[in-house]
């Protein structure tokens, strides 16, 4: 079953505005850890109780993944990937 594909970043941001500027579909579907989240908060935890958590939060972006990408998308997520950090081909 296909549902997300999920990495980390440094600059995610900057990487998905990049991956967006060249025509790929990366979103941040996770922006909060779950203690804070609506939901989380009967849990009794707040801002700075799991850091870990928190620091992945900021860190982490969904990259396209579906039945339909062909091996050429997945080529040029890839590539642009390498491009915005730098990496030769």
């Amino acid at each position: 079953s296909y549902a997300t594909y999920i990495v980390r970043a440094d600059r995610r941001d900057e990487l998905k505005a990049h991956l967006i500027a060249h025509g790929v579909d990366a979103k941040i579907h996770y922006p909060k850890p779950i203690h804070l989240q609506t939901v989380g908060r009967e849990l009794g935890y707040g801002p700075g109780d799991m850091p870990e958590a928190e620091r992945q939060a900021g860190e982490i972006l969904t990259l396209p993944l579906h039945e339909y990408l062909t091996a050429d998308q997945l080529a040029y997520t890839a590539a642009q990937i390498r491009a915005f950090f730098g990496v030769p081909a």
